[in-house]
């Protein structure tokens, strides 16, 4: 159970203090960030294409922006997110200790329900990416959360009702089922939960350079009442601050407050400006019913007495600044018990002197310029090519401010040839054009790794390689910028899946059952105890997919020549699956037996043992079916020939069906050899040791019989002299001569 968060008791002073440093830290922190506050305006712009992000001055002149930041975001998104969870990715466990191995695949199998199924984390992981794409950074918040909702279901109890006995009319009470409507709360979800984070509306100090070495950070959070009250219920706001008063004042402030108030904000130009491309008022008239709240995560030196403690504490605060109120101050770890700040950051690019990553719309803002003035510059220079410059006497009665070329008009003038003119023009010059868009393009490609190629399109030059193998060659090297960036990714999800098996150690309620295949199975709170690092791969790309296709049938290939391996079923099982799940047949690979389930290989001198007493054995996909053929045959001719010398010594025996099963099962054998490959087994090996070998007899490789009673004397041959002559057949000769 996740514990509940333990609030500070501070000292008036201690508050008063605390409370005007994070005033002081949001309004410096929001002098500091203003200039890229306007640069995250900007890029929004970009990301969005809006259209006059660079307008010709000119009050008619073109305006198009070229959607290259855009195209390159999305496609630098769908690729990353098409490796990083494409049909062929899943999560990688590695075991930390041998004794968490045996574990692996069932802890693979609950992360993989966890993530997927309960967390629903590819979805939103999708947000993340494109925020970090255009921002340069992405954030997550990864905090404990429990949602739950009411349901209603019919629950049948018996009720005692009084009733009319028949026979005496006197009242008696009997019991009658009723069913009722009854209202329960279930859980909808309980885990570390993912939500992403405005990017915008997080103010860092000027000279942090990440999330653990800035002294402090604030986020900028607009809530529900319902959300604060959320906070209070698990510790994380003073339950005595907020009390019923307080919630009463805050329902009066949603509902009349806006949340772009006076207030210093950091991130508001870049949120007004979505909002106004959107299509939305930047200033709602409605009711929005939320709530600016200031979370500030810090450094802060407490009071001990008259004196500030020689260390200081990292604190976790809200602070409201409609109130000018501190709703809530806690230490770190009486909030958030495994001592850590619960984000993860994922730069785009990164700059190691530098909080912030640089995006596509910071690395691309001055070639999307460029591209833009040159294509509003050529389409302005076509517009004078299809509308010439005009001249005209002021006598001759032509209205030239409102003159416009219309067809079949007819302008009255004194002398047309006199007093209009129109000289003609040259055409439009796109030299230029179809000089730089290209180069500019080339530039923008280099930057970030993304060619044509790339996103599906055909190479545009003319010397361009037209063969395959020359273009796979070419994209296979353009990869490998892509591989980086995933790389990086993949070590930020590595990262949230071990905050994820972490918190679910340490807090989800034992034992939890979840759905794998067709069975339930149970992750008790031993399972939970394994050390693990996960992954998530293999990072490939469509082309390359194919290619580990190929890989995986050439290793199939090669297991099968090699003895140790294609006689061992663990590893063709293992291979088998392996290859149906490549291929996308789950529900085969579940028909496929557990090799741990399956019996072990039986000597051919035990299964000589069984067939003589009527018993029923199969052939074993690990046996050298050579070898068992040719024991097999020894014992038959054996006996065939006692048969001849002895006739009705089998019947007498109780073997009169001995060669008939023998001769049954060798043709087994041999049906096996067709099918499983007989060259394989027709490298020698020695004869396999059986717990049911009878050491001390006088043939070693004589198995012990299975007892039964012959006449009088028993098992012993002295007793029983049919007995004893079929023991001597069978030592004298041996099961394996031949």
């Amino acid at each position: 159970m996740y514990p509940q968060g333990i609030q500070l008791k501070l000292s008036e002073k201690d508050r008063e203090d605390l409370q005007a440093l994070i005033e002081t830290d949001w309004n410096s922190d929001s002098t500091d960030l203003d200039t890229r506050a306007s640069a995250l305006k900007g890029w929004v712009r970009l990301w969005r294409a809006a259209s006059d992000v660079n307008p010709v001055p000119e009050e008619e002149g073109s305006n198009f922006t070229i959607p290259l930041v855009l195209w390159q975001i999305l496609n630098a998104s769908a690729k990353e997110l098409s490796a990083l969870f494409g049909e062929d990715t899943d999560i990688i466990i590695k075991p930390r200790g041998k004794a968490d191995v045996k574990n692996s695949e069932k802890v693979k199998r609950y992360m993989e329900w966890r993530v997927k199924s309960s967390l629903k984390l590819f979805k939103k992981y999708t947000d993340f990416v494109l925020l970090k794409r255009i921002f340069g950074s992405a954030i997550a918040y990864l905090a404990w959360k429990r949602k739950t909702r009411t349901v209603k279901e019919l629950e049948t109890k018996m009720v005692s009702t009084q009733v009319e006995d028949p026979e005496t009319g006197l009242p008696m009470l009997i019991d009658k089922p009723e069913t009722r409507p009854v209202e329960k709360e279930v859980v909808e979800f309980e885990g570390l939960d993912f939500t992403v984070e405005n990017i915008e509306d997080w103010a860092v100090p000027k000279s942090a350079k990440s999330l653990e070495s800035a002294n402090h950070f604030i986020r900028r959070l607009t809530l529900s009442v319902e959300e604060i009250l959320d906070l209070r219920d698990s510790g994380k706001v003073d339950k005595d601050i907020v009390d019923k008063d307080f919630i009463e004042d805050l329902y009066r402030t949603a509902e009349t407050d806006k949340t772009d108030d006076s207030h210093p904000d950091v991130g508001k130009k870049a949120r007004q400006e979505k909002e106004k491309l959107s299509g939305l008022n930047s200033m709602p008239i409605g009711r929005e019913n939320l709530i600016v709240v200031l979370n500030w995560i810090g450094k802060f030196r407490l009071s001990e007495g008259e004196k500030k403690a020689e260390r200081p504490e990292e604190l976790v605060c809200f602070y409201i600044p409609s109130k000018n109120k501190m709703v809530g101050a806690a230490r770190l770890v009486d909030i958030f018990p495994d001592g850590r700040i619960p984000f993860e950051k994922s730069d785009n690019i990164r700059d190691p002197n530098m909080f912030w990553g640089i995006g596509y719309a910071e690395l691309l803002q001055s070639i999307s310029d460029e591209m833009n003035c040159i294509h509003n510059i050529t389409t302005d220079a076509g517009l004078q090519g299809v509308g010439p410059m005009g001249f005209y006497k002021p006598m001759s009665g032509l209205k030239g401010d409102k003159f416009r070329y219309e067809p079949w008009m007819m302008v009255p003038v004194n002398d047309p040839k006199n007093d209009v003119y129109f000289p003609p023009l040259p055409p439009a010059n796109m030299a230029p054009y179809i000089a730089l868009m290209p180069q500019l393009l080339a530039m923008a490609e280099r930057l970030t790794g993304l060619t044509e190629t790339q996103m599906g399109r055909q190479f545009s030059g003319p010397n361009a390689p037209r063969t395959y193998g020359q273009q796979a060659l070419l994209q296979a090297e353009s990869n490998t910028r892509l591989f980086l960036d995933l790389q990086m990714e993949r070590e930020t999800f590595s990262a949230i899946l071990r905050r994820i098996w972490e918190a679910d150690k340490r807090w989800l309620p034992k034992p939890v059952f979840f759905r794998v295949v067709e069975e339930d199975l149970e992750m008790t709170q031993d399972d939970f105890q394994g050390d693990y690092d996960f992954d998530i791969g293999p990072p490939t790309s469509q082309m390359n997919r194919q290619q580990a296709k190929q890989d995986l049938m050439q290793l199939y290939a090669l297991a099968l020549q090699n003895p140790l391996s294609a006689q061992n079923p663990a590893i063709n099982l293992a291979l088998s699956r392996a290859i149906l799940d490549k291929f996308g047949y789950p529900q085969i690979s579940m028909l496929l037996p557990d090799p741990e389930q399956m019996a072990p290989p039986q000597a051919a001198e035990y299964e000589n043992a069984v067939l003589l007493q009527n018993g029923d054995v199969d052939p074993h996909p690990a046996d050298n079916h050579v070898e068992h053929i040719a024991k097999h045959t020894n014992l038959r001719d054996r006996l065939k020939a006692q048969e001849t010398l002895s006739p009705g010594f089998l019947s007498m025996m109780g073997m009169a069906q001995a060669v008939m099963n023998i001769d049954s099962h060798i043709a087994e054998h041999q049906q096996a050899m067709k099918t499983q490959g007989g060259s394989i087994n027709m490298i020698g090996r020695g004869a396999p040791t059986s717990p049911q070998m009878n050491v001390g007899s006088a043939n070693p490789a004589m198995p012990q019989m299975p007892r039964q009673d012959f006449g009088m004397g028993g098992s012993n041959p002295a007793g029983n002299p049919a007995q004893g002559q079929l023991a001597s057949l069978l030592n004298s000769g041996g099961m394996n001569t031949g």
